[in-house]
């Protein structure tokens, strides 16, 4: 049954170090791995494989879909019987198509639209821009486009709050309660160490570290060593100077933190172009209704409705072309 979702679409841009752009980039990387199975990425931490099913241009935009499983996993049910005081939860296993292929259920859905280094996306609980940067890097190493990256997502501010962007960071603040459960948008670096460091604050933290690890053998729950609900934890960079390193580093976290989209995560970063702003003035979102069936959008609606979106960003200089 076609029915219509309320849908929410995200504006982001991509980073490249190079001259490539994201459009052209993912447009040969699919020209490289034409099969699904050349395409199919297995996530080692989750268990889980994510691909890119199609893509396909729009008006100027590469648009596509992306899904997320896991291989072999049941899916619950219930037989919903009004008339019972009691009901059990049973599994069905993916079941084989006509064809004889096996079917896996679909744990996240993403639809992306790229032009140049812009980017629209319609996400899922389980599969966001982060998880897209990480699988497009990885498509770019597997079609050996890897000189070309790798490519970061990050969210914009609208241009209408300032020409300044980013710059000039003075502090960041993330406020969050202590028992909850977050994914920090941490992404991979390029070169694998240990974290140390040096000087008082340093000292103080990882003293502070050591107490909190001296409660479990297996780390610190901080829930249990702050008990009740009014407890929360408060986490504050700031940068005291001017023009340095550091003023640069805090806006490479301004840009990185506006990005994390879990609501139990309180953001407010300070810039002087911009004022105190938090996490609504930091990214460009709309919702949109689009045709759906069985809750699934219309992949050809989102894909207009992408194009259109985008356009009306441009035209009122909303974003820079």
């Amino acid at each position: 049954m076609v029915e219509s979702r309320y849908r929410t679409f995200h504006y982001k841009t991509v980073r490249l170090p190079g001259l490539a752009s994201a459009q052209e980039l993912l447009e040969q990387a699919m020209r490289e791995e034409v099969q699904i199975g050349e395409r199919k990425e297995y996530v080692e931490r989750t268990a889980q494989t994510r691909f890119i099913t199609l893509t396909q241009a729009t008006g100027g935009l590469v648009c596509g879909t992306a899904v997320v499983y896991t291989q072999g996993n049941h899916q619950a049910m219930v037989a919903v019987d009004d008339t019972l005081h009691e009901v059990s939860v049973h599994q069905i296993a993916p079941p084989e198509d006509g064809k004889g292929r096996r079917n896996e259920f679909v744990e996240g859905t993403l639809f992306f639209g790229l032009r140049g280094n812009h980017v629209v996306l319609v996400q899922s609980a389980s599969f966001k821009a982060l998880q897209f940067e990480e699988h497009l890097n990885w498509l770019l190493r597997k079609a050996r486009l890897a000189k070309f990256g790798p490519l970061a997502i990050f969210d914009v501010p609208p241009a209408a709050l300032g020409a300044g962007g980013w710059r000039g960071v003075k502090s960041i603040t993330l406020k969050t309660p202590v028992s909850a459960v977050l994914e920090l948008p941490w992404r991979e670096l390029p070169v694998a160490g240990t974290c140390n460091g040096s000087g008082k604050g340093w000292d103080i933290l990882c003293r502070v570290l050591e107490v909190l690890d001296a409660a479990s053998s297996e780390g610190f729950c901080l829930d249990q060593l702050l008990p009740g609900p009014d407890v929360e934890l408060v986490f504050q960079v700031r940068h005291k100077g001017r023009g340095s390193k550091g003023s640069r580093t805090l806006d490479e976290l301004a840009a990185l933190f506006s990005h994390l989209e879990d609501e139990a995560v309180a953001i407010e970063i300070d810039v002087p172009s911009l004022g105190r702003v938090g996490r609504e003035q930091l990214q460009i979102r709309q919702s949109f209704r689009v045709p759906a069936d069985g809750g699934l959008p219309d992949a050809t609606a989102v894909f207009a409705k992408m194009q259109d979106w985008l356009e009306t960003l441009l035209e009122t200089d909303m974003i820079k072309a």
